[in-house]
Protein backbone atom coordinates (compact mmCIF):
# COMPACT_ATOMS: atom_id res chain seq x y z
CA UNK A 1 0.00 0.00 0.00
CA UNK A 2 2.73 2.41 0.68
CA UNK A 3 4.83 1.96 -2.29
CA UNK A 4 1.56 2.35 -4.34
CA UNK A 5 1.10 5.61 -2.74
CA UNK A 6 4.81 6.56 -3.68
CA UNK A 7 3.71 5.22 -7.49
CA UNK A 8 1.13 7.26 -7.75
CA UNK A 9 2.78 10.39 -6.77
CA UNK A 10 5.16 9.86 -9.65
CA UNK A 11 3.10 9.38 -11.97
CA UNK A 12 -0.50 11.31 -11.23
CA UNK A 13 -0.71 14.85 -10.21
CA UNK A 14 -1.79 16.26 -6.82
CA UNK A 15 -5.04 16.90 -4.60
CA UNK A 16 -4.31 20.45 -5.57
CA UNK A 17 -3.52 20.14 -9.17
CA UNK A 18 -6.34 22.33 -11.63
CA UNK A 19 -7.50 18.21 -12.72
CA UNK A 20 -6.08 16.31 -9.65
CA UNK A 21 -4.88 12.76 -9.70
CA UNK A 22 -4.74 12.36 -13.57
CA UNK A 23 -1.54 11.58 -15.39
CA UNK A 24 1.61 13.42 -15.67
CA UNK A 25 1.83 12.87 -19.41
CA UNK A 26 4.08 15.17 -20.48
CA UNK A 27 6.10 15.76 -17.52
CA UNK A 28 7.12 12.30 -16.68
CA UNK A 29 9.56 11.14 -17.51
CA UNK A 30 10.59 14.30 -18.06
CA UNK A 31 11.14 16.02 -21.69
CA UNK A 32 15.11 16.25 -20.94
CA UNK A 33 15.19 12.32 -21.10
CA UNK A 34 12.96 11.77 -23.89
CA UNK A 35 15.66 13.79 -25.52
CA UNK A 36 18.33 11.69 -24.67
CA UNK A 37 17.32 8.67 -26.49
CA UNK A 38 14.47 6.98 -23.74
CA UNK A 39 12.03 6.91 -25.59
CA UNK A 40 10.71 3.14 -24.13
CA UNK A 41 11.23 4.40 -21.34
CA UNK A 42 8.83 7.20 -22.51
CA UNK A 43 6.32 4.91 -24.03
CA UNK A 44 6.16 2.16 -21.60
CA UNK A 45 5.13 5.48 -19.32
CA UNK A 46 2.15 6.17 -21.06
CA UNK A 47 0.98 2.77 -20.61
CA UNK A 48 2.02 3.22 -16.25
CA UNK A 49 -0.34 6.53 -16.04
CA UNK A 50 -3.08 4.06 -17.34
CA UNK A 51 -2.22 2.00 -14.72
CA UNK A 52 -1.61 4.61 -11.72
CA UNK A 53 -5.06 6.08 -12.33
CA UNK A 54 -6.99 2.72 -12.18
CA UNK A 55 -4.46 0.92 -8.90
CA UNK A 56 -5.57 4.12 -7.11
CA UNK A 57 -9.10 3.52 -6.89
CA UNK A 58 -8.53 0.09 -6.26
CA UNK A 59 -6.30 1.17 -3.47
CA UNK A 60 -8.51 3.55 -2.23
CA UNK A 61 -11.53 0.95 -2.19
CA UNK A 62 -9.39 -1.60 -0.47
CA UNK A 63 -8.34 1.05 2.07
CA UNK A 64 -12.20 2.01 2.98
CA UNK A 65 -12.58 -1.76 3.31
CA UNK A 66 -10.13 -1.81 5.94
CA UNK A 67 -11.27 0.89 7.38
CA UNK A 68 -14.95 0.05 7.43
CA UNK A 69 -13.92 -3.78 8.79
CA UNK A 70 -11.54 -2.45 11.62
CA UNK A 71 -14.82 0.31 12.54
CA UNK A 72 -17.15 -2.25 12.63
CA UNK A 73 -15.27 -4.60 15.11
CA UNK A 74 -14.56 -1.72 17.16
CA UNK A 75 -18.45 -1.05 17.06
CA UNK A 76 -19.29 -5.12 17.86
CA UNK A 77 -17.15 -5.36 20.87
CA UNK A 78 -17.66 -1.55 22.61
CA UNK A 79 -21.09 -2.64 22.15
CA UNK A 80 -20.96 -6.05 23.85
CA UNK A 81 -18.90 -4.15 26.82
CA UNK A 82 -21.75 -1.55 26.54
CA UNK A 83 -24.43 -3.53 27.08
CA UNK A 84 -22.67 -5.61 30.60
CA UNK A 85 -21.84 -2.26 31.90
CA UNK A 86 -25.51 -1.48 31.85
CA UNK A 87 -26.98 -5.13 32.91
CA UNK A 88 -24.18 -4.90 35.79
CA UNK A 89 -25.20 -1.85 37.06
CA UNK A 90 -29.28 -1.85 36.23
CA UNK A 91 -29.24 0.69 33.67
CA UNK A 92 -31.50 1.33 30.70
CA UNK A 93 -30.53 4.03 28.06
CA UNK A 94 -32.87 5.82 26.10
CA UNK A 95 -33.06 3.29 23.33
CA UNK A 96 -33.85 0.79 26.14
CA UNK A 97 -37.02 3.10 27.20
CA UNK A 98 -38.53 2.79 24.03
CA UNK A 99 -37.59 -0.87 23.01
CA UNK A 100 -38.53 -2.30 26.10
CA UNK A 101 -41.47 -0.39 25.87
CA UNK A 102 -42.51 -1.55 22.62
CA UNK A 103 -41.97 -4.89 23.33
CA UNK A 104 -43.83 -4.81 26.66
CA UNK A 105 -46.88 -3.59 24.59
CA UNK A 106 -46.47 -6.01 21.57
CA UNK A 107 -45.00 -8.94 22.41
CA UNK A 108 -45.22 -9.95 26.39
CA UNK A 109 -47.66 -12.20 27.66
CA UNK A 110 -49.00 -9.43 29.68
CA UNK A 111 -49.16 -6.92 26.78
CA UNK A 112 -52.97 -7.25 26.64
CA UNK A 113 -53.42 -6.97 30.56
CA UNK A 114 -51.19 -3.44 30.25
CA UNK A 115 -53.02 -2.13 27.43
CA UNK A 116 -56.44 -2.76 28.62
CA UNK A 117 -55.31 -1.24 32.25
CA UNK A 118 -53.86 2.02 30.23
CA UNK A 119 -57.28 1.94 28.08
CA UNK A 120 -59.12 2.89 31.51
CA UNK A 121 -57.22 6.55 31.54
CA UNK A 122 -55.62 7.80 28.42
CA UNK A 123 -58.47 10.26 26.36
CA UNK A 124 -55.98 12.03 24.06
CA UNK A 125 -52.56 11.53 22.63
CA UNK A 126 -50.80 14.38 21.31
CA UNK A 127 -47.39 13.75 19.67
CA UNK A 128 -45.36 17.07 19.01
CA UNK A 129 -42.21 17.17 16.93
CA UNK A 130 -43.78 14.13 14.71
CA UNK A 131 -41.09 14.36 12.03
CA UNK A 132 -38.67 12.88 14.62
CA UNK A 133 -40.42 10.21 16.00
CA UNK A 134 -38.33 6.94 15.12
CA UNK A 135 -40.37 3.70 14.24
CA UNK A 136 -40.23 1.90 17.46
CA UNK A 137 -41.58 5.31 19.29
CA UNK A 138 -43.90 5.18 16.06
CA UNK A 139 -44.64 1.00 17.66
CA UNK A 140 -45.87 2.37 21.01
CA UNK A 141 -47.83 5.29 20.08
CA UNK A 142 -49.69 2.60 17.47
CA UNK A 143 -50.53 -0.02 20.18
CA UNK A 144 -51.59 2.98 22.76
CA UNK A 145 -54.26 3.86 19.99
CA UNK A 146 -55.47 0.59 17.96
CA UNK A 147 -57.57 0.93 21.64
CA UNK A 148 -58.90 4.15 20.25
CA UNK A 149 -60.19 2.61 17.07
CA UNK A 150 -61.06 -1.00 17.92
CA UNK A 151 -64.55 -0.68 19.92
CA UNK A 152 -63.54 -3.37 22.42
CA UNK A 153 -61.57 -0.98 24.86
CA UNK A 154 -62.27 0.09 28.24
CA UNK A 155 -64.38 2.45 27.28
CA UNK A 156 -65.55 2.09 24.10
CA UNK A 157 -68.67 4.19 23.90
CA UNK A 158 -65.97 7.49 24.82
CA UNK A 159 -64.36 9.59 21.95
CA UNK A 160 -61.04 9.83 22.59
CA UNK A 161 -58.17 11.44 20.04
CA UNK A 162 -54.77 11.72 18.71
CA UNK A 163 -53.06 15.02 17.51
CA UNK A 164 -50.31 15.21 15.88
CA UNK A 165 -47.98 17.75 14.60
CA UNK A 166 -45.07 17.20 12.41
CA UNK A 167 -43.31 19.16 9.94
CA UNK A 168 -41.62 16.64 7.38
CA UNK A 169 -38.75 20.17 6.14
CA UNK A 170 -37.53 19.88 10.18
CA UNK A 171 -36.65 16.65 10.22
CA UNK A 172 -33.46 16.54 11.91
CA UNK A 173 -33.62 13.20 14.12
CA UNK A 174 -32.51 10.08 11.29
CA UNK A 175 -29.81 9.88 13.62
CA UNK A 176 -31.71 8.44 16.11
CA UNK A 177 -33.68 6.26 13.50
CA UNK A 178 -36.39 9.25 12.21
CA UNK A 179 -37.92 8.59 8.79
CA UNK A 180 -39.65 11.14 7.45
CA UNK A 181 -41.26 7.86 4.70
CA UNK A 182 -42.71 6.66 8.13
CA UNK A 183 -44.38 9.72 9.20
CA UNK A 184 -46.23 9.63 5.99
CA UNK A 185 -46.69 6.19 6.34
CA UNK A 186 -48.18 6.48 10.08
CA UNK A 187 -50.19 9.29 8.73
CA UNK A 188 -52.15 7.14 6.36
CA UNK A 189 -52.35 4.41 8.50
CA UNK A 190 -54.15 6.12 10.82
CA UNK A 191 -56.26 8.02 8.38
CA UNK A 192 -57.66 4.54 7.83
CA UNK A 193 -58.04 3.49 11.28
CA UNK A 194 -59.77 6.34 12.29
CA UNK A 195 -61.99 6.56 9.28
CA UNK A 196 -63.54 3.04 9.59
CA UNK A 197 -64.79 3.45 12.89
CA UNK A 198 -66.99 6.88 11.95
CA UNK A 199 -64.70 9.30 12.83
CA UNK A 200 -61.89 10.88 10.45
CA UNK A 201 -58.82 12.66 10.88
CA UNK A 202 -58.57 16.38 10.10
CA UNK A 203 -55.53 17.87 8.58
CA UNK A 204 -54.78 21.16 8.86
CA UNK A 205 -51.79 22.95 7.55
CA UNK A 206 -50.28 25.89 9.28
CA UNK A 207 -49.02 27.89 6.28
CA UNK A 208 -49.21 31.30 7.40
CA UNK A 209 -45.57 32.70 9.38
CA UNK A 210 -45.93 34.98 12.12
CA UNK A 211 -42.05 35.65 12.15
CA UNK A 212 -40.81 36.08 8.88
CA UNK A 213 -41.30 38.72 5.41
CA UNK A 214 -43.01 37.12 2.42
CA UNK A 215 -39.48 37.77 0.56
CA UNK A 216 -37.88 35.68 3.20
CA UNK A 217 -40.73 32.65 2.44
CA UNK A 218 -40.96 32.66 -0.84
CA UNK A 219 -37.25 31.95 -1.33
CA UNK A 220 -37.86 29.13 1.10
CA UNK A 221 -40.80 28.08 -0.66
CA UNK A 222 -38.44 28.10 -4.29
CA UNK A 223 -35.85 25.83 -2.47
CA UNK A 224 -38.09 23.29 -1.58
CA UNK A 225 -39.88 23.69 -5.28
CA UNK A 226 -39.22 20.69 -7.74
CA UNK A 227 -37.18 17.64 -7.08
CA UNK A 228 -36.33 19.33 -3.98
CA UNK A 229 -39.48 18.69 -2.34
CA UNK A 230 -39.21 14.62 -2.71
CA UNK A 231 -40.06 12.79 0.14
CA UNK A 232 -41.47 15.65 1.71
CA UNK A 233 -45.02 15.41 0.80
CA UNK A 234 -46.94 18.35 -0.88
CA UNK A 235 -44.16 21.31 -1.78
CA UNK A 236 -44.55 24.21 0.82
CA UNK A 237 -46.27 27.20 -0.06
CA UNK A 238 -46.10 29.56 2.81
CA UNK A 239 -48.38 32.91 3.80
CA UNK A 240 -46.83 35.95 5.42
CA UNK A 241 -49.19 37.07 7.87
CA UNK A 242 -47.43 40.84 8.18
CA UNK A 243 -47.64 40.97 4.53
CA UNK A 244 -46.03 44.86 5.01
CA UNK A 245 -42.86 43.11 6.57
CA UNK A 246 -39.82 44.09 5.01
CA UNK A 247 -37.37 41.19 4.23
CA UNK A 248 -34.13 40.86 1.44
CA UNK A 249 -32.63 37.81 1.02
CA UNK A 250 -28.62 38.35 -1.22
CA UNK A 251 -26.86 35.51 -2.61
CA UNK A 252 -23.17 36.15 -2.29
CA UNK A 253 -20.76 34.93 -4.37
CA UNK A 254 -18.35 31.96 -2.78
CA UNK A 255 -15.37 33.25 -0.95
CA UNK A 256 -12.40 31.38 -2.20
CA UNK A 257 -9.90 29.40 -0.81
CA UNK A 258 -6.81 31.79 -0.08
CA UNK A 259 -3.20 31.00 -2.26
CA UNK A 260 -0.81 29.84 -0.13
CA UNK A 261 1.71 32.72 0.78
CA UNK A 262 5.42 32.11 -0.18
CA UNK A 263 8.31 31.22 2.55
CA UNK A 264 9.47 34.50 3.58
CA UNK A 265 13.06 34.91 4.04
CA UNK A 266 15.45 32.93 7.01
CA UNK A 267 16.26 36.16 8.86
CA UNK A 268 12.47 37.40 9.03
CA UNK A 269 11.70 37.35 12.69
CA UNK A 270 10.05 34.52 13.82
CA UNK A 271 7.22 36.15 15.82
CA UNK A 272 6.48 38.04 12.69
CA UNK A 273 2.98 37.62 11.91
CA UNK A 274 2.03 35.65 8.49
CA UNK A 275 -1.38 35.28 6.56
CA UNK A 276 -1.27 31.50 6.89
CA UNK A 277 -5.05 30.87 7.40
CA UNK A 278 -6.36 28.25 5.33
CA UNK A 279 -10.13 30.31 4.96
CA UNK A 280 -10.01 34.12 4.94
CA UNK A 281 -11.91 35.71 8.45
CA UNK A 282 -15.29 36.99 7.64
CA UNK A 283 -16.02 40.51 7.00
CA UNK A 284 -19.77 41.09 6.79
CA UNK A 285 -20.83 44.07 4.81
CA UNK A 286 -24.16 44.91 3.52
CA UNK A 287 -25.08 44.40 -0.02
CA UNK A 288 -24.64 47.56 -2.13
CA UNK A 289 -28.34 49.96 -1.54
CA UNK A 290 -28.88 48.72 1.93
CA UNK A 291 -28.09 51.41 4.06
CA UNK A 292 -32.11 52.49 3.66
CA UNK A 293 -33.41 49.16 4.64
CA UNK A 294 -35.54 49.33 7.85
CA UNK A 295 -37.03 46.30 9.67
CA UNK A 296 -40.51 46.59 11.70
CA UNK A 297 -41.42 44.67 14.26
CA UNK A 298 -45.19 45.19 15.25
CA UNK A 299 -45.62 47.23 12.56
CA UNK A 300 -43.21 49.67 13.81
CA UNK A 301 -40.15 50.47 11.77
CA UNK A 302 -36.89 50.64 12.75
CA UNK A 303 -33.07 51.29 11.59
CA UNK A 304 -31.75 47.72 10.60
CA UNK A 305 -28.85 46.53 13.14
CA UNK A 306 -26.50 43.67 12.90
CA UNK A 307 -28.87 41.28 14.10
CA UNK A 308 -31.40 41.85 11.83
CA UNK A 309 -29.56 39.91 9.26
CA UNK A 310 -28.71 35.87 9.37
CA UNK A 311 -26.31 34.30 7.22
CA UNK A 312 -26.66 30.88 5.79
CA UNK A 313 -23.41 29.08 4.58
CA UNK A 314 -22.81 26.11 2.77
Amino acid sequence: MAELTILEGVLLTGSGAKEPFTAKIGSFPTKAAAQRGLCALHGRSRSSHGTGRGARAQRLALSHAERTLALQRFGHAFHLRYEAAKRGAGWLDFDDLIGKTAALLSESSMAQWVLFRLDGGIDHILVDEAQDTSPEQWQVIQRLTDEFTSGDGARADDERTLFVVGDPKQSIYSFQGADIAVFEERRQGFSEAFEAVGRPMQVLELRHSFRSSAAILSAVDAVFAGDAARGLGDPPRHIAFRTALPGRVDLWPAIPKPDAPEPGDWTDPVDQGRKTRKHPSWRVRLPKGSRGCWASRFSMPRPTRSAAFALATC
